[in-house]
């Protein structure tokens, strides 16, 4: 977080437990929605998505994610439910077998390739 500064911005910390101290209780798929704002529908393609966390919890956020209608799914060849692919995953999988320099690389890698931002 302290390496990115203001272009990090985490909007919020979920948890699978009940916890006192959090703004939403235990997540579900009416507790992603009222957290980001959410409506069923299509979803802009812009909007991208990272679930960070173990397995069963990656599985069970990115359900909800995709429950509003967001245009990600399971990549084919994931591992106990995850990484998931599609135009809301922050990024694509490549298969094992190809050369991981051919991914097409993000904006924002390609503004600081060389190690500044401009």
């Amino acid at each position: 977080m302290g390496k990115y500064g203001i272009r990090f911005n985490l909007m919020h910390a979920i948890s699978r437990e009940a916890r006192p101290e959090a703004e939403f209780p235990r997540i579900s798929a009416e507790v992603i929605g009222d957290a980001f704002n959410l409506k069923q529908g299509k979803q802009d393609p812009n909007v991208k998505w990272n679930v960070v966390g173990g397995s069963s919890f990656k599985k069970d956020m990115y359900a909800h994610i995709a429950s509003y209608g967001f245009d990600i799914y399971e990549c084919p060849g994931s591992y106990k439910g995850y990484p998931w692919c599609g135009p809301n995953a922050i990024y694509g999988q490549l298969p094992y077998d190809e050369d991981p320099d051919s991914r097409e690389r993000s904006e924002l890698f390609k503004m600081t390739e060389d190690g500044t931002f401009h």
